[in-house]
Parts: structure tokens; sequence; C-alpha cells
């Protein structure tokens, strides 16, 4: 994003969490309007931005299907960094990249976060292997998501994307993509290796 912004852009951030995101642009001199359903985390946001004199955030409680408090084209960035994977239903899926755009000016920046569904394999090899049974292979596989209401679920309600259909979701509203980015793959199987290598070999070409 940082390559893209363009100085003292108004960013709307959604599903902020704690506002790692929120206080990484504010700190750059963007103006960052902090939102997510949880109040607790509003409350956080609001709270850390006081204290520490950040005027150019605002936190609010807001529903990523459901930005008609704000404008059309009021920003010239969103972070849909949170909601996608967090929203189970598909139509939903397409009502927040619709608001997502919406609310974008004409050219604005869409990020957007997702977790690939084959991800979710290396991570359970890793993490708790014990879920890697036939059951919760085929649940991941055909319904592409979990639910928290299952007693033994790993996670929480999530929904699990490939490459292919978050590009397809996106791009259907005639977006034009700049950058797709994976940030773990098969790492999180090698990150002992990966962090014992020193800079030189973590940057050779043959790595």
């Amino acid at each position: 994003m940082d390559t893209y912004l363009k100085e003292k852009s108004q960013i709307l951030d959604l599903g902020a969490g704690a506002g790692i995101y929120t206080f990484y642009y504010a700190a750059k001199g963007h103006t960052v309007i902090s939102t997510d359903l949880t109040p607790k985390h509003v409350e956080i946001i609001s709270q850390r931005a006081t204290d520490e004199g950040y005027a150019n955030i605002t936190s609010a409680i807001a529903d990523a299907t459901d930005l008609s408090r704000y404008p059309d084209e009021s920003f010239d960035a969103v972070l849909c960094l949170g909601p996608l994977y967090q929203l189970t239903d598909i139509p939903d899926q397409d009502t927040c990249i619709r608001e997502c755009l919406r609310v974008l000016r004409p050219g604005g920046l869409l990020a957007a976060a997702y977790v690939n569904r084959m991800f979710i394999y290396p991570h359970l090899v890793k993490s708790d292997p014990g879920f890697l049974d036939t059951r919760w292979i085929q649940t991941i596989l055909e319904e592409k998501q979990i639910s928290s209401t299952e007693a033994d679920c790993f996670w929480t309600d999530a929904f699990f994307h490939t490459p292919g259909e978050i590009e397809a979701l996106i791009e259907a509203y005639g977006t034009q993509k700049l950058v797709h980015a994976a940030s773990d793959g098969i790492s999180i199987l090698l990150r002992e290796t990966l962090n014992g290598l020193t800079t030189e070999q973590f940057n050779s070409p043959t790595f």
C-alpha cells in the first residue's frame, strides 16, 4: 500500500481489530477512520488515539456490509483486511466489496485480505494435527468454511477462499489488480529454518 498511496490520504479501515494498520498509516500522516463491529475494539483504538495524541484517527462501530453512514467516493483507500474471511455467506462478501468500492474515490485503492483454503492444512500440521481427519478436511474443501457452533471447531466462524476465488470476487466489479501477495503459505512449516538464514541466504535468487 505504501507504494500506491498518495500523501495525506483519507483511509477507511474496516474490521480494524486493535488498530495495527490504523496506527501504522496514521503515523505516516494519513487520516484514518478506524471501524470494527466489536465495541471493545473501537474503545481500544479511541483510547490509544487519545493517549498518544493522534488527531488524525477517528474510530466508529461499523458493519462492513453496511457503510451507509459514509457517502459515495469518500476515501482514497479502503482497508478490508479482516471482514472477508469472517463473512461466511457469499452474498455478504459481495455486499462488502460493493460497499468498499462505493465509498472509494475514482482510482482509489482497495486492500483486501483472505485466508487461503490451502494454507489451512499446513497450519493444522504445525499447530494441531489432531484436526487433520477426514471430517474436517472434507468440511474445508466442500463447504469452504468452518463454524464456531461445532463443538470441536479449531477457530471461529471463517470462510476460506482460493486465490482464484478471491480475485474473481473482486474483479467482478471491474477493478484492476495491482498486487496479489502471499504472506504465509508453507513457510509456517519452515519458520525455524527461515529464521536461521542469513540475509544473503534469504535474498539468494536460488531460494
